[in-house]
């Protein structure tokens, strides 16, 4: 469903640039939980950008289903940490769902039904009057969901969505997602740097290197059942490999950067 062939991002001119990116290659299937993890400053918000089409590889191709990603369309959802500055702030939960039906010229009845039914799925049916200053941080988090799915994008891209929440919220999150996951079978991509949550969450896990020239390092296979505990044997020799290869990078980075 998403390749990316080779890509290289270079910032400013090509030969006197800052190299973000270097040759990176992946695929990822329809349905797939991927997990982009690295240090900060790898590149991994650059690369979520091209697949987004919000950026341009300046080397290499980035396609979905066989086409070239040349800008931003409606199959490819981008997700935000701050979804306050995602959300309009003058609607209200209601009208910002069905903001996008509109511009899909989704009308009538079934504008209607997908609005009834995303609320009530993301648990926001008896808050559709509010605004999203009124709403805790997951629950902006959980509008931004809503908002997006009722346009049926196929890939939810997403960019460390839950990095600003209190840690008890963020488990809360980590679960809600995995069973909208589960139920419309969505492709995902998920940006963070937190080695627990890539575990708790993906499918495959890809480790890209500290910039400058990151690369995809190692890609890992997490295999463990869901709902996954963290308490289990398997899921620390996990943890500990991830941390060994987070570990090896932090060794090229800068004294200001580390």
């Amino acid at each position: 469903m998403l390749s990316v062939e080779q890509i290289s991002k270079v910032f400013g001119e090509s030969q006197s640039g800052y190299s973000a990116l270097k040759d990176i290659s992946m695929e990822i299937a329809q349905g797939e939980f991927v997990c982009l993890l690295g240090p900060s400053g790898c590149g991994k918000t650059t690369l979520l950008n091209i697949l987004a089409g919000f950026e341009r590889a300046t080397f290499g191709r980035a396609t979905f289903n066989g086409k070239t990603i040349s800008g931003p369309a409606g199959e490819r959802m981008m997700f935000f940490q701050d979804a306050g500055s995602a959300l309009f702030p003058w609607q209200t939960v209601e009208q910002n769902v069905r903001c996008g039906l509109k511009l899909q010229k989704i009308r009538g009845a079934e504008q209607d039904q997908r609005v009834e039914y995303f609320l009530r799925m993301v648990g926001l049916a008896d808050h559709r009057g509010k605004y999203p200053a009124q709403l805790s941080g997951g629950m902006r988090q959980r509008l931004q969901i809503a908002r997006a799915l009722a346009i049926d994008p196929q890939i939810l891209l997403m960019d460390e969505p839950f990095a600003a929440l209190d840690a008890l919220t963020r488990r809360r999150m980590h679960a809600f997602l995995l069973d909208i996951w589960e139920r419309t079978k969505k492709t995902v991509v998920f940006v963070t740097h937190d080695i627990s949550e890539s575990i708790l969450m993906a499918d495959r896990i890809m480790i890209m290197t500290y910039g400058p020239n990151s690369r995809i390092k190692e890609v890992l296979t997490v295999g463990l059942p869901r709902p996954r505990d963290p308490a289990v044997p398997a899921f620390g020799e996990l943890y500990g490999r991830i941390e060994q290869l987070l570990e090896e990078e932090t060794v090229r980075m800068p004294d200001d950067a580390a």
